[in-house]
């Protein structure tokens, strides 16, 4: 059976948007999951309970206790919920945190040495509920991409204990995004069928037009990051000219290892004449064929 999704209107007073859970097996033997869109987290705003899953679903259905959250918002701390409501409180154990260049982080060329990519952490009551919390910022410019995967696997193995909530601030584009993606991955769904597809259930999710482009990066390279893919590497170069990165250092995308130097405007050669852009490569440092 394929993934089947409902909603309800609720009023938020809890995380925010974006469950998805393991469910319960109805008599049929399908799997039964919830997501929840729409709401700042611990804020008063109107969110949509929607449920994803296999089998039929009913409306009245009801929603169950969270036991993973996924947090993409601007700040990986749990303050960012505990500040929509003054005199709230959630305990928090770190687990373990990726910084982008220390050891134990996946090798990546893509994103600067010393960047949080993202905090898991034990919270609320009894630390019962894992935490795991990506900065991400609701631009345009944002690499959401270098993101993804990790989101989607939490997503992944949280389902297989429980039930996971994704939420971002208004439930509109972070965390429409991701949930987006899930679909398409899980379900092999196209970038315009999982978002109609979230759309019925939250007419107010809309990622934004930089995100957009991206998901449709992810759609045309299979539904995962490939960071071998032509695809993949126009979308890097594509963020370097808008980070106004007219030069820098060109790295081994799996070890990080330096390989080069690139200038955008250009090198002057020993001849006198000018390269532009120009590459140097150390030979050394590379592999030479010459079919």
């Amino acid at each position: 059976m394929g993934l089947t999704i409902w909603a309800r209107r609720c009023s938020a007073g809890g995380w925010g948007s974006g469950q998805l859970d393991r469910g319960r097996r109805p008599a049929a033997g399908g799997a039964t999951g919830w997501t929840r869109s729409g709401a700042a987290p611990a804020c008063e705003r109107d969110a949509v309970e929607v449920g994803v899953g296999q089998g039929n679903a009913h409306e009245s259905s009801p929603t169950p206790d969270f036991t993973h959250v996924l947090s993409v918002v601007s700040s990986a701390s749990i303050s960012f919920i505990t500040d929509c409501r003054p005199g709230l409180a959630i305990p928090t154990e770190e687990v373990h945190r990726v910084i982008a260049g220390e050891e134990g982080a996946p090798p990546t060329a893509a994103v600067p040495p010393g960047t949080l990519m993202r905090v898991v952490e034990r919270a609320g009551h009894g630390l019962r509920v894992t935490r795991m919390a990506v900065p991400l910022r609701d631009t345009e410019e944002e690499d959401l991409l270098d993101r993804l995967e990790p989101c989607l696997d939490f997503i992944d193995e949280g389902r297989k204990v429980g039930n996971v909530l994704v939420h971002c601030f208004a439930g509109v584009s972070r965390s429409a995004s991701i949930i987006v993606a899930y679909l398409m991955r899980s379900e092999q769904k196209s970038l315009e069928d999982a978002l109609e597809a979230l759309k019925e259930i939250s007419e107010s999710a809309c990622p934004n037009d930089g995100f957009l482009y991206q998901l449709k990066l992810f759609e045309e390279m299979g539904f995962r990051v490939d960071t071998s893919s032509p695809l993949y590497k126009r979308f890097r170069l594509k963020l370097l000219v808008e980070d106004g990165a007219l030069e820098g250092k060109l790295s081994c995308i799996h070890y990080g290892a330096r390989l080069g130097y690139f200038n955008w405007a250009g090198i002057q050669c020993n001849c006198g004449s000018w390269v532009t852009p120009a590459f140097q490569i150390v030979k050394s440092k590379v592999d030479i064929s010459t079919i």
